[in-house]
């Protein structure tokens, strides 16, 4: 299980973008306090950014709503129709578990990488190295980096 935290700094305004990934690995036990661990340091950094700064900086949530585990877990289900609906009642319930440890929801952007935005984008970006030559394909279809 991976968890990392991203911390950006806009060099223009100043202004710390702290998020944290948390991975969507374990769907049986959903409720376990150590996958938010990245999460309330990234809160903290952000509280300690704020009382420095004086000025109130942006919460970006990133999840990986996407793996083997969490699409085993969707087929043996029957409760959630689609793959998203399933992954979005996951994070509703991860994030009333952010709120019982202090950590509030509003106001959060929330980055999943099922996002059709998310998608859209790494579409773009396989087209930017394809059209570079950086990813290519070959005519049997493999393709190469």
């Amino acid at each position: 299980m991976f968890h990392f935290l991203v911390l950006k700094m806009d060099k223009f305004k100043r202004k710390l973008t702290i998020a944290s990934a948390s991975q969507n690995l374990d769907t049986k036990s959903e409720r376990v306090v150590h996958k938010f661990i990245p999460m309330i340091i990234a809160e903290n950094m952000n509280r300690i950014a704020e009382y420095r700064s004086g000025e109130s900086l942006p919460r970006i949530d990133l999840w990986n709503c996407i793996g083997m585990r969490v699409d085993k877990s969707f087929e043996k289900q029957n409760k959630y129709a689609s793959r998203k609906d399933f992954s979005s009642a996951l994070l509703e319930d991860k994030y009333s578990m952010l709120e019982e440890l202090g950590i509030p929801s509003k106001e959060r952007k929330i980055v999943r990488d099922d996002d059709d935005s998310t998608k859209n984008w790494f579409n773009y970006k396989l087209n930017l190295l394809k059209s570079s030559g950086i990813l290519y394909t070959k005519k049997n279809g493999c393709r190469y980096l």
